[in-house]
């Protein structure tokens, strides 16, 4: 941030201010009486002499001339030493990473487009056969227009007039008191236009995200006696975000009812600082009076927080604290020691993958599910020399106490238990449902729901 400057002598004595919310980068001329200032941002070039004063601006122009062809295999040497110099395995997975060079710098020339060239980076690091790897746009490209949601399903095999409604998204625009739409209702035109089962509804719905708009809707495919339903579209990141949280909120009931309210269920979404903060409220507010805890990692991406989570699921008891009339609190505040199982999947990736192993290896309980993606190396990202290309560099490798290196592996379950199309055609998760029975006789057990009071 801005700061004073001051002139003391090298022999010392008195410092006298020269400037005030001076910043940037400072510049002593050869005969020691002018500072050129070089302000970060735009690049503003000022001087001042060195006593004190007035900055000056100077005003300058220049240009320059690059190959951009050259700038280009220059970027694709670099994204080559940086792989060679920092990837993990100094064994480069076995690849011989000088010969790949020579192989594939010479289709750098072929490469007049970005994404071409962004494609070859990618072969090129997809030989090393690991995860986190790649090249991507340093800022991506974003639709000029995005497409919006209404928060309802259809039955698209009708002929309609209109649309049959086969589902409403819970807390959605149409899940309101004041623009509600009921399952198995009609919407028969979105800003009057008529609306029919073919994709043009789609097309209706394209740049509408986050606008307010008036449907027809009837109990029937008739716009007599219709009403007018006024609502916000949603944008495509709410959808994501109420979708998970109907899928979330329909396995908390499910382990409610299969368990006759004695389990808790939490989901951790990603591993990141708000999933954390989520996760810690909800072992307290929804798993802390229940005999036992079904935790799911399922289609969790990765991020770093399992040392956090170990933390808090590896307190130990040394105490209670009890107010009168009050509730009895564990201490450590917030220890959670009831039995507990995990659901994992294929879409269990990086942190999460780190997080299952150290469940077991914890020996918090047994994994269920699916072997997770098998992606875990310690990755960050760098910006190449064109400004333009984000490039991943794994660095760091993870192995368990054993010595398996987790990057290409996929933590086991325990208990193998796939989710079959069919499952999501019913609307059955075999996999909840095996984690439910396998908690089942321990909380029925009298001595475990003693020792959860």
């Amino acid at each position: 941030s801005p700061s004073a400057l001051y002139n003391m002598p090298v022999q010392g004595g008195t410092a006298t201010k020269v400037q005030d919310g001076i910043g940037g980068t400072l510049r002593l001329s050869a005969d020691g009486t002018t500072l050129f200032n070089l302000s970060p941002g735009l690049g503003t070039l000022q001087k001042l002499p060195v006593t004190g004063g007035t900055p000056t601006p100077i005003t300058y122009t220049g240009s320059f001339t690059y190959d951009l062809d050259e700038e280009r295999r220059q970027t694709f040497d670099q994204a080559w030493l940086l792989m060679r110099e920092n990837f993990y395995d100094r064994e480069m997975h076995g690849v011989d990473w000088d010969r790949l060079r020579s192989r594939m710098r010479p289709i750098v020339d072929e490469c007049k487009d970005l994404n071409d060239f962004h494609l070859l980076l990618t072969e090129m690091v997809g030989e090393l056969n690991a995860s986190h790897t790649g090249a991507t746009r340093n800022t991506p490209l974003r639709p000029s227009t995005e497409s919006g949601s209404l928060g309802l399903s259809f039955d698209w095999s009708g002929e309609g007039p209109g649309l049959k409604v086969t589902g409403v998204l819970r807390d959605g625009p149409a899940d309101q008191d004041d623009s509600r739409i009921n399952k198995g209702e009609y919407v028969l035109a979105l800003g009057g236009k008529d609306v029919t089962p073919t994709e043009g509804f789609a097309q209706m719905l394209n740049g509408l995200g986050g606008k307010a708009v008036e449907l027809l809707v009837n109990g029937r495919p008739d716009k007599n006696g219709a009403r007018t339903v006024k609502m916000t579209i949603l944008p495509r990141g709410r959808v994501t975000d109420l979708v998970y949280e109907d899928w979330v909120e329909d396995n908390r009931q499910r382990v409610e009812q299969l368990s006759g309210g004695k389990m808790a269920y939490l989901h951790v979404r990603q591993m990141d600082q708000p999933s954390l903060t989520r996760f810690e409220r909800e072992l307290v507010t929804h798993a802390y009076d229940r005999q036992a805890l079904v935790l799911d990692v399922r289609n969790n991406p990765g991020g770093r927080i399992h040392d956090d989570l170990f933390a808090i699921l590896t307190k130990k008891v040394h105490a209670f604290e009890t107010p009168r009339e009050g509730l009895k609190m564990t201490q450590p505040f917030g220890a959670f020691t009831r039995p507990m199982v995990l659901l994992i999947n294929g879409g269990s990736f990086s942190d999460a993958e780190i997080f299952a192993n150290g469940f077991r290896a914890n020996g918090l309980g047994k994994v269920i599910g699916m072997p997770t993606g098998g992606g875990v190396i310690g990755t960050n990202d760098r910006t190449l020399m064109d400004g333009m290309t984000k490039f991943r560099v794994p660095q760091t490798g993870w192995h368990d106490v054993a010595g398996r290196n987790l990057e290409n592996w996929g933590v086991p379950p325990d208990y193998f238990v796939d989710l079959l199309p069919e499952d999501f055609l019913t609307g059955r998760d075999p996999q909840l449902e095996r984690a439910v029975k396998e908690l089942m006789p321990v909380v029925k057990s009298p001595a475990t729901r003693a020792s959860a009071k």
